[in-house]
């Protein structure tokens, strides 16, 4: 069975008629499509069965897979691994530190 006839809206996120120009909910003009999976851009005649580069939707792709469930906010959220964040932090705390001494030994 393959899924067809709604998308969603890049802007904000809720489902959108396939063929829509505009989304109905924040109004964003839409001049293509992109497949959740592997970014492809495309026209949304070209989508009509699936994702042409991934096969997204369809029974060849990777939306099929066993064991791949969740809300679409779930699937779909990438984020960095704690130790990126931590070494950010550090990163700008001592540029605040060494950029707090310059401007202090300048006005001495």
């Amino acid at each position: 069975m393959m899924k067809t006839g709604v998308t969603y809206c890049d802007n904000c996120g809720l489902p959108v008629p396939l063929f829509a120009k505009r989304c109905p909910h924040c109004g964003r003009l839409f001049d293509a499509v992109r497949c959740p999976e592997c970014g492809f851009n495309g026209e949304p005649s070209l989508f009509m069965k699936g994702c042409p580069s991934c096969g997204f939707l369809t029974n060849k792709g990777k939306a099929k897979k066993k064991g791949r469930g969740g809300s679409r906010e779930q699937i779909f959220r990438k984020t960095l691994p704690p130790l990126v964040y931590r070494i950010t932090l550090l990163v700008l705390t001592l540029l605040l530190v060494l950029f707090i001494f310059i401007l202090y030994s300048t006005m001495r």
